[in-house]
């Protein structure tokens, strides 16, 4: 399973990018997200988060959902419309967004 995600990540962020589904930036600092296994050889430097996010970090999966989502809805993708002009929201946690 890491085998196929360390393959895929890279190509995959880098096609979500050129599209304009997922403008990210890279946080060279910050502690990778599996820096605990043995296989993770770098502990920092692989994280990307989405251009807009804020430097806490704590709102780029809000950034990334709206943003994947207009690329969606402006592609033709159906379903998405939904979200592609609006703020996420997530039902039911009480979140300052």
């Amino acid at each position: 399973m890491y085998q196929a995600i360390y393959q895929s990540a890279s190509p995959t962020a880098e096609l979500l990018n050129a599209r304009g589904a997922l403008p990210y930036r890279h946080v060279p600092e910050a502690v990778d997200y599996w820096s605990e296994i043995p296989e993770d050889a770098a502990l920092r430097g692989r994280v990307l988060i989405h251009r807009d996010a804020a430097e806490s970090m704590s709102d780029g999966g809000r950034h990334s959902i709206e943003s994947m989502a207009a690329a969606a809805a402006r592609d033709g993708q159906a379903g998405w419309e939904r979200f592609a002009d609006r703020p996420a929201r997530f039902p039911g946690l009480d979140l300052p967004f």
